[in-house]
Parts: C-alpha cells; sequence; structure tokens
C-alpha cells in the first residue's frame, strides 16, 4: 500500500486475534531510579489482524480530512 492511502474493512470480514495475553514488567532498576522513587514500566501485546475475505478490504487515497 503506498504512503498517504488507507484501507478499511468491515467487522464482519475481519477478526481481531490476541497472539499473546497482555505483559506488563515493572522495574526500579534503572540507573537511579531507586534513589530518586521513580518506576519503570513496560506494558505490551502482540495482537493479531485476521482477514476472512480479502475481496472485503478498500483501498484508496481518501485525502485529507480536516
Amino acid at each position: 500500500m503506498a504512503a498517504g492511502s488507507s484501507s478499511s474493512a468491515t467487522s464482519s470480514r475481519r477478526r481481531r486475534c490476541m497472539i499473546t495475553g497482555p505483559r506488563v514488567d515493572v522495574s526500579t532498576e534503572h540507573s537511579d531510579f531507586f534513589v530518586r522513587n521513580l518506576v519503570a514500566i513496560l506494558a505490551e501485546a502482540r495482537i493479531g489482524l485476521a482477514v476472512k475475505q480479502p475481496l472485503a478490504l478498500t483501498y484508496g487515497d481518501f485525502g485529507n480530512v480536516a
């Protein structure tokens, strides 16, 4: 797909899949975070998009919508 263009699909033709559950890591061991009473938080999840019928996708340049 070219830069600046968009695509969409109806919800009945696609399905979002959670590949792994959400993961949250919390740490005070970065640099001087423990001394300054700071916490580093990393949150991530791997999510996929399954398209059941590829022809249901609409491609095009929808322009800049203000």
